[in-house]
């Protein structure tokens, strides 16, 4: 409809196109980024030096040992999870649109 009103194909796409997938791309992205950030079976199993280990990891090889500092555990896990706390609170508009439209009919 917009190219028959005239718009050119580049003005229908940023027109049309891109604020019509804005809450789709948003929900994808931050899923794929939450799914990301926490892999924990690769890194644990690839990565050997301590300097390149992820925090997840950090994490697991604070608990196997044999004496735990929870202090240092639970703080530990707030900093992990700061990240992923501030993405889902800047693209809550967007997860909420895009899981919503795919959710209802029409």
């Amino acid at each position: 409809a917009a190219i028959m009103d005239g718009a050119s194909i580049l003005g229908a796409f940023y027109r049309i196109i891109i604020p019509l997938s804005k809450p789709g791309i948003a929900a994808v992205s931050l899923f794929s980024f939450i799914a990301s950030w926490s892999e924990f079976l690769l890194a644990y199993v690839l990565v050997t030096s301590n300097s390149k280990k992820t925090l997840p990891v950090v994490l697991a090889e604070e608990i196997i040992g044999f004496e735990m500092q929870w202090s240092g555990l639970l703080s530990m896990s707030v900093i992990v999870l700061i990240p992923i706390f501030f993405a889902c609170l800047i693209f809550s508009k967007y997860l909420v649109e895009g899981l919503s439209s795919g959710a209802v009919k029409g």
